[in-house]
């Protein structure tokens, strides 16, 4: 049985880390439990706002609400790339928590044994067209307030950040980076682009999450449950042509795969990159205390 109480304590510790503030909906949602908790069994624990916090809500709101909309421009731009199957933003602004300085934070799926190839073709192209975010922009805690972060917060704002790229063989998460903070990744990451109800294969791939925030991910796989399609029809045998075709494809991937796994090594800290996945997230929450409250 759960002890509703630290849930809640942990809830609310969680999300005041990442400077997001919950209203009653928010920490049903988002509520760290194994079990599924109905709404009525919150109802004495409601969540006093002050004006100040009903304010912060409302702007980054506004202020994520923009992002999106420069996210879809930038998605459109993707999704013209045929071995892109998904695009979602992820962090703060696929929970409306976005403020002005902040990156737009990008997810992408891969047809399967293409991810390197579109990387080493997406990345420059991004670089050429949009903002992208680099690697050497980083703000650490202690130092917000300081003058060298201001001018790093101008380089970041509305920055690409292609944090997060899996192909279609991988989809669900490894054991290794199961934990709180990459359950709160996965089902809070807001789709823009959907090709062929790959969001669908994602979440039910992902059921693991469930040991971290049962609600949310009831209400995830309820929604995706719901617009599921029916199993595709069998695939023919594939000729000779078309195997040969898959074939250096694959070598071509792999082949990108090596060139940039080179490039990063020497840069790598705690990043996991494979193959068939590129987890991006250099920092260790885990080792803040932050990911098992």
């Amino acid at each position: 049985m759960v002890n509703l109480a630290k849930a809640v304590r942990q809830t609310t510790k969680y999300a005041a880390y990442f400077r997001s503030h919950l209203d009653d909906e928010g920490l049903h949602n988002w509520l760290i439990s194994e079990e599924i908790i109905p709404k009525k069994l919150l109802a004495r624990f409601p969540q006093k706002l002050s004006k100040r916090q009903l304010l912060d809500i409302q702007t980054h709101k506004e202020v994520s609400a923009l992002k999106i909309e420069k996210a879809k421009r930038i998605a459109r731009f993707l999704s013209y790339f045929p071995t892109i199957s998904f695009i979602a933003v992820t962090g703060s602004l696929a929970v409306d928590n976005a403020r002005v300085d902040d990156d737009l934070d990008f997810f992408i799926i891969t047809r399967a044994d293409t991810l390197w190839l579109t990387r080493l073709i997406v990345i420059p192209l991004i670089g050429i067209f949009f903002k992208r975010r680099l690697p050497k922009y980083q703000i650490s805690r202690q130092r917000r307030g300081s003058p060298k972060a201001a001018n790093i917060k101008s380089q970041i704002a509305d920055a690409v950040c292609l944090n997060l790229w899996l192909d279609e063989s991988a989809l669900a998460v490894p054991e290794s980076k199961r934990n709180l903070y990459t359950a709160h990744e996965v089902l809070q990451a807001k789709p823009i682009f959907d090709r062929g109800g790959i969001y669908t294969k994602f979440i039910l791939a992902n059921s693991w999450t469930s040991r971290y925030l049962a609600n949310a991910y009831k209400s995830a796989s309820s929604s995706v449950s719901s617009s599921k399609s029916p199993p595709p029809p069998q695939q023919p045998t594939l000729s000779f042509r078309a195997k040969s075709r898959n074939l250096f494809l694959k070598f071509l991937n792999s082949f990108a795969f090596h060139l940039q796994y080179h490039y990063m090594k020497s840069k790598i800290t705690r990043e996991t990159i494979t193959l068939h996945s590129a987890y991006f997230h250099p920092n260790d929450y885990a080792a803040r205390g932050i990911i098992d409250l």
